[in-house]
């Protein structure tokens, strides 16, 4: 099945568009692309002695068409599992004798952390 447009209605098109539109006025997306697709049973030659245009515009047309039917990244946002989500994240923040600063999340605390941490903040030797 040939899903390309014939060279004789895509020149129709874009004789009604010229008809229709002041000189310098850009041609429109499904036009450009419609006269990319002529590529595959038409020469270049063909294409643009019979769609009056130029061979730079024809060849711009075919780099815009083809980077415009490569597929897109689309971005997703994160999972967060459901036990996590119930969670809050909060920022805790120790200060120690000797200059150091640590900045935890909540999460990762625990009893046997925060009495590490205790005795580290009071100067105990551990």
């Amino acid at each position: 099945m040939n899903l390309s447009p014939s060279l004789k209605s895509v020149t129709k098109q874009f004789t009604a568009w010229r008809d229709s539109h002041p000189k310098r006025s850009y041609t429109p997306k499904l036009l450009q692309q419609q006269a990319v697709a002529l590529k595959s049973q038409y020469s270049v030659t063909q294409i643009i002695n019979a769609l009056g245009i130029n061979h730079k515009a024809l060849k711009r047309w075919s780099v815009i068409t083809k980077s415009s039917q490569t597929t897109s990244f689309v971005s997703l946002p994160a999972l967060i599992p459901e036990h996590k989500q119930a969670q809050t994240h909060e920022l805790v923040d120790c200060k120690f004798p000797n200059g150091i600063e640590l900045k935890l999340f909540s999460e990762h605390l625990n009893a046997d952390f925060l009495s590490v941490l205790y005795q580290l903040q009071s100067g105990e030797r551990i």
